[in-house]
């Protein structure tokens, strides 16, 4: 039996993609596996189109004995993918752009919750709880993060020490520290 699971996870690793090669062949004979549909945006100037494919899809798609991705490179795959749900269509696999778009589909009734996943995959041990809530919408989880992005602050280590100061840790003192930084005219 074939479910469709309607999720924003990019499943499959972003792989450092040295080589190109040929797109996602059809499953093998043997085992029948659950295909899953999955759509992503082809490289600006198709430039490479087949190398997400030869290097993520293919990999997995050879080492999985229970399912098959189908992968299918689309111009535009959100503003299709969105389109398509509203439709009732659509991949399985929903890449969002960011976390509220995956809530704004949960809330329209095109996503299902993963929450038996979270359980049984062991999702609630992989990522910590504040990246798991970013997919959540009114309770159930419905979408996992697939990058995360961190802010970095740089700083004159001799500036800082020559005016006491230390690297701010909070939002709250990164402001007091500007306005002291501001105050001295630097």
């Amino acid at each position: 039996m074939r479910g469709r699971f309607r999720l924003s996870l990019w499943f499959l690793s972003a792989l450092a993609l040295a080589a190109c090669g040929a797109p996602a062949a059809a499953p093998a004979e043997g085992p029948e596996k659950a295909t899953i549909s999955f759509w992503y945006d082809p490289p600006a100037g198709g430039e490479g189109a087949d190398c997400y494919e030869a290097n993520v899809v293919v990999p997995f798609n050879e080492q999985s004995a229970t399912v098959f991705v189908d992968a299918v490179a689309r111009p535009e795959a959100w503003n299709a993918t969105r389109t398509a749900l509203a439709a009732g269509k659509g991949p399985d696999v929903v890449r969002t752009p960011g976390p509220s778009f995956a809530f704004e589909l949960a809330q329209a009734g095109q996503l299902l919750p993963l929450d038996d996943y979270v359980q049984s995959e062991g999702w609630d041990e992989l990522f910590v709880d504040w990246a798991l809530s970013l997919g959540a919408a009114d309770g159930p989880i419905y979408a996992l993060a697939d990058e995360m992005e961190t802010l970095v602050l740089y700083y004159n280590k001799t500036l800082f020490e020559a005016n006491g100061w230390e690297p701010p840790r909070t939002l709250a003192e990164l402001h007091q520290l500007a306005e002291a930084i501001q105050n001295q005219g630097i």
